[in-house]
């Protein structure tokens, strides 16, 4: 599987064009294009053309067979509808079910109706997924009371499940977190200054730190050990460059895209918030895909009960959706391996390193405390680094 997002920029770079064209228009209409009242129905032309796109023109690894696509939804929606007025997980559970079942179809060479090119297989979870958590995300909250009407629900609904240009990869937009800036593209303004900023570290990441990371990385300037060669020297080396690799790639795309809708007047979370800085592997997650982890906090864990039911379900729990993320990325040995050992770390570290490391700190000054910190950190990044090289393992 290939997780880089290197291989949709075509239809990013028409999105960022879009998002200008519309940023300009905003201005001489005197309101961003996301508060226009026919924006959710604008964003979703915009969002089915690119999914149209992207299978008849390029086909890339993201691209959807429309006739899979609808029955998708078709599929989702009944599920999502029965089970958003119940807490529990079964709900998302068929969701997962539907994106592993289309995992072993196109693993085994199989595709959706007749009439398409042959080379067009199914897309793997990954491309499916953001648009179906979200949608299931939004349905689930139709049910939850607020003030405004029915209609500016499913307003919502059209807005949050077809945002526009979040169709290749996310980041998966959920209820409660977006909001609409109505004032206009304008540098005075710090969000947009912010958006520029993120489109231009986009660039920059993609463009020049990433290659540049590759070309030392590969070449062996970075530690002087050849790949093909054993030990803990070429381990390291492994884990540093896919760790580098897959940071500059994903959160590289996400700067564009956040920046992109940004430029709409609409304001997302970002996936990724400076994850080398995390100390313990729970703030890794709060900073590591962030938009995955409220998802399946919102929907997988907090249904599950939590840690409100004791220790045993409690890392019942933390195992089930650490197993569930690994295996999101795609029905392969090295995913589950990858996804349970973060689970298992978790769990170790809620219940063990955790206390053992506040104890050793107690009221020590602060050189010690400095010394401590240092060494979770160094352990959570050394187990975060090598995990890679198992999430990557052929």
């Amino acid at each position: 599987m290939n997780v880089g997002l290197v291989d949709a920029f075509e239809l990013l770079w028409i999105a960022l064009g879009a998002a200008l064209i519309l940023a300009l228009a905003g201005r001489l209409f005197g309101r961003s294009p996301a508060s226009w009242r026919g924006f959710p129905f604008l964003s979703a032309t915009l969002f089915c053309a690119a999914f149209v796109y992207s299978f008849t023109a390029r086909a890339t690894t993201h691209g959807q067979p429309i006739a899979a696509f609808i029955a998708l939804v078709l599929l989702v929606a009944p599920i999502a509808l029965l089970y958003r007025f119940r807490r529990d997980a079964r709900g998302v559970g068929f969701v997962f079910a539907i994106l592993f079942a289309l995992d072993l179809c196109e693993r085994f060479g199989l595709t959706f109706g007749a009439g398409f090119d042959a080379g067009i297989a199914v897309a793997r979870p990954l491309g499916y997924s953001y648009v179906l958590f979200r949608m299931y995300d939004a349905l689930r909250a139709l049910n939850i009371p607020r003030p405004s009407s029915r209609a500016a629900h499913w307003h919502d609904w059209l807005l949050q499940t077809t945002m526009f240009p979040t169709f290749a990869a996310g980041p998966i937009v959920l209820s409660g977190q977006f909001r609409t800036i109505v004032a206009p593209f304008t540098l005075r303004l710090v969000f947009y200054r912010r958006a520029c900023v993120l489109l231009l570290l986009g660039i920059a990441k993609l463009y020049l730190i990433l290659p540049v990371t590759r070309f030392y990385f590969e070449t062996g300037l970075v530690f002087p050990v050849q790949l093909t060669q054993a030990g803990l020297a070429n381990v390291l080396h492994t884990g540093l460059y896919q760790y580098a690799r897959v940071f500059l790639d994903f959160s590289g795309y996400t700067d564009l895209v956040v920046g992109a809708c940004a430029f709409l007047g609409l304001k997302i979370r970002h996936n990724f918030l400076r994850p080398y800085a995390a100390v313990t592997l729970r703030e890794f997650w709060r900073r590591w895909h962030v938009t995955l982890a409220h998802f399946m906090r919102r929907h997988v864990y907090e249904p599950l009960g939590g840690r409100g039911d004791g220790p045993a379900r409690h890392m019942r729990n933390l195992l089930l959706v650490f197993v569930l993320l690994g295996l999101w990325h795609g029905l392969t040995l090295p995913f589950l391996i990858w996804g349970a050992a973060h689970g298992l770390f978790m769990i170790l570290e809620v219940y063990a390193l955790t206390p053992l490391f506040d104890r050793l700190r107690g009221d020590a000054g602060t050189l010690r405390v400095k010394i401590i910190t240092g060494a979770q950190y160094v352990l959570t990044q050394s187990f975060v680094t090598l995990s890679w090289i198992v999430f990557f393992w052929k």
